[in-house]
């Protein structure tokens, strides 16, 4: 059985800062103009930030006091009230969803992208149903120890602990639109498929993204765990500890990362 390891990458949008700094003026004769700076035509543009930063979500709904759930002395109208006051205070979200390929077949002139599942995620206080997807993933622990399986084979199993911040993702609209689950080589996965000339693909395709827009369904912040167990064939364990949060998804944008400018939405 060979054991895929979803490593959990994800993408960063930095700002680009721009310095403009002020003439210099050297040595020369009294009463000689300082030079003006010209920018350069190659000066590139600062690149926008886009999508929410899922750490700073999650942190500010904690602080919030998102993370305890219905207290034990709040009745649950009371909690759905809060909750309720919670979620409109955020209003729309957006988030870059990594790990996502894309795939071109000119013949066609077709884009597919595909978003790999490899492995279970199980929400610790139950409740926010959904697909759980990891958006951020920091290694937080390595070791490695002997394990024994029914047979008496012996093997060193090398072991990998994450941190992760993600999302719990259901429909708005049920039935309005769904990704084709498929299986194959590279293990299941999410996939969706949409037309694109050759030329605008053979420019874009490195800087296609996913982003998920939608809502929070829940003011509140979950704990989970998942991970992988080590095989003979594959004697890898891999174990995640994260912080998710419930999100009504309202759209999906297949964006240009430079500029943000939606290519396909559905």
């Amino acid at each position: 059985m060979k054991l895929v390891l979803l490593a959990s990458s994800f993408l960063a949008v930095l700002a680009v800062a721009q310095q403009v700094g002020g003439p210099q003026q050297k040595g020369g004769s009294v009463g000689s103009a300082p030079k003006k700076s010209t920018p350069s035509k190659t000066t590139p543009r600062p690149s926008p930030a886009i999508g929410n930063d899922i750490v700073q979500v999650i942190d500010s709904l904690i602080a919030a006091g998102a993370a305890k759930g219905k207290g034990e002395y709040e009745t649950t109208e009371e909690y759905e009230s809060r909750s309720k006051a919670l979620c409109a205070r955020y209003g729309k979200l957006t988030f870059i969803v990594p790990d996502v390929k894309f795939t071109y077949d000119a013949d066609t002139e077709k884009m597919r992208l595909r978003l790999s599942n490899e492995y279970w995620i199980v929400l610790d206080d139950g409740g926010a149903s959904g697909e759980k997807l990891s958006l951020t993933s920091k290694l937080v622990q390595t070791g490695s120890y002997v394990a024994i399986n029914g047979y008496g084979a012996k093997e060193l199993v090398r072991s990998s602990t994450y941190s992760v911040h993600g999302i719990v993702v259901s429909l708005s609209s049920p039935g309005s639109w769904r990704f084709h689950q498929g299986s194959d080589a590279e293990g299941a996965c999410w996939e969706h498929t949409f037309s694109l000339s050759v030329d605008q693909a053979r420019t874009v395709k490195s800087f296609l993204r996913m982003l998920f827009v939608c809502e929070l369904a829940e003011g509140r912040v979950y704990k989970g765990h998942g991970g992988v167990s080590p095989t003979i064939d594959a004697p890898l364990e891999i174990k995640t500890n994260g912080l998710y949060i419930p999100l009504l998804l309202e759209e999906v944008r297949v964006i240009d990362i430079r500029s943000g400018k939606p290519i396909e939405t559905f």
